[in-house]
């Protein structure tokens, strides 16, 4: 039992640390709509995902679109990277355009229409959203 213990500590030592950070700059682009200005906060979010999904960091979409995110990149065996995109661009309901398995690279477009679109309908999950763009606000 002793040497089954230090060899699986052993093991858990001898993975490398993965100390790099994840980064992300590209646009949010919504048909018919060149400026933001009017609307909510579009809240745009960086997820490590694999046998399950996890934040990896979030920042708030420019009047243009425009956003940067940087974050300590998650352990992430399956490299599955996700972008979340929450906004209410449609009669001010909360939606999610979730962008599966995205690259990092900088520069991209990412377009918000009906392919992408979740409706957030559950209370809760509006709370949550709500909540997040308030903490985002009180931090700048």
């Amino acid at each position: 039992m002793m040497r089954t213990g230090l060899f699986l500590a052993s093991l858990l030592f001898a993975v490398p640390i993965h100390a790099t950070n994840w980064h992300i700059a590209g646009k949010i682009e919504v048909p018919m709509l060149d400026d933001f200005s009017g609307y909510p906060k579009v809240l745009v979010q960086l997820i490590s995902g694999g046998v399950w999904n996890s934040e990896c960091g979030e920042t708030l979409a420019e009047a243009d679109g425009k956003f940067s995110l940087t974050c300590p990149s998650p352990w992430n065996w399956f490299s599955v990277k996700h972008l979340a995109v929450y906004h209410r661009f449609d009669d001010g309901v909360c939606k999610l355009n979730w962008f599966a398995d995205i690259s990092l690279d900088d520069g991209q477009t990412f377009k918000i229409d009906d392919s992408t679109k979740y409706r957030l309908t559950t209370k809760i999950a509006l709370r949550i959203f709500i909540e997040t763009l308030t903490i985002l606000n009180l931090k700048k």
